[in-house]
């Protein structure tokens, strides 16, 4: 305490007990708060040099593949409290990005909410409902069926709702079962939904480290599923000590977003 200023000193010199422990504890949580802002920063100091460039501090300030996907895809995946520290960080850099990266890689695209250990025991529930579906996925499926059948795809989803096997139904019949993917790997359910850094990954790198047939036999009788197929990765990574790229957020060689993370 007797390095820090003079009006910290007054205040602690005031606090006794329980209360003095408290008030350091938070102090140290800005010492450190302040220190990752500047470890974020060095990452970014071209940028930060460069006076025609402004550093995102909003939703609105990146790109429309980003918009459309936090605001139409992510966005049905995050809790309330998600939402409101996103509000929160709203207006400050590198505070904003910082808090979307983190709470998008909670939520992987191909994942969405179905692995309990990546995602905060209060994460928002996956869609039960055509309603709560993101709305280029309900646009999508609205559309699909022979001409003057548009209206039978979302008929035969109305009976899953509210059950467990809704989302499976809607990945099944809403891509032509694996042939016509969601956009931006979401719930990806075969190899061709995948983005391409992760095709790369299961070919390149996946593969090759399994050892045994009984781990191939499941990535292969796993694909066409959702979320069989993501989560057998994301299994058999964790068993082989790999990490998948997963698609987090879109523009990734634009934003740095891995610059964002605490390393």
């Amino acid at each position: 305490m007797r390095s820090q200023p003079k009006t910290i000193r007054d205040k602690w010199a005031k606090l006794e007990g329980a209360a003095r422990a408290t008030y350091v504890t938070a102090l140290r949580d800005e010492e450190r708060q302040r220190h990752r802002r500047w470890q974020i920063a060095a990452r970014f100091w071209p940028d930060l040099l460069d006076e025609k460039k402004t550093m995102p501090c909003r939703l609105s300030d990146f790109s429309e593949k980003v918009k459309v996907y936090v605001g139409e895809y992510l966005s049905v995946l995050l809790s309330k409290e998600e939402k409101d520290q996103l509000t929160r960080a709203e207006g400050r850099w590198p505070d904003y990005p910082q808090t979307l990266m983190e709470i998008a890689s909670k939520h992987p695209s191909a994942l969405a909410s179905k692995l309990p250990f990546a995602v905060p025991p209060q994460a928002a529930a996956l869609p039960h409902l055509l309603t709560e579906l993101p709305v280029p996925i309900r646009v999508s499926l609205e559309k699909k069926g022979a001409r003057g059948q548009e209206k039978q795809l979302i008929k035969q989803l109305e009976k899953y709702e509210k059950k467990d096997k809704f989302i499976e139904k809607v990945v099944e019949l809403g891509t032509n079962r694996g042939d016509k993917p969601f956009a931006f790997e979401f719930w990806a359910c075969n190899y061709a939904s995948l983005s391409i850094p992760m095709r790369d990954f299961v070919t390149g790198k996946l593969k090759p480290a399994i050892e045994n047939s009984d781990d191939e036999k499941l990535l292969k009788f796993s694909e066409g599923n959702w979320p069989n197929y993501p989560t057998t990765i994301h299994d058999l990574s964790r068993k082989y000590h790999l990490h998948p790229p997963w698609h987090i957020l879109p523009d990734a060689d634009r934003y740095k977003w891995d610059n964002y993370r605490n390393k």
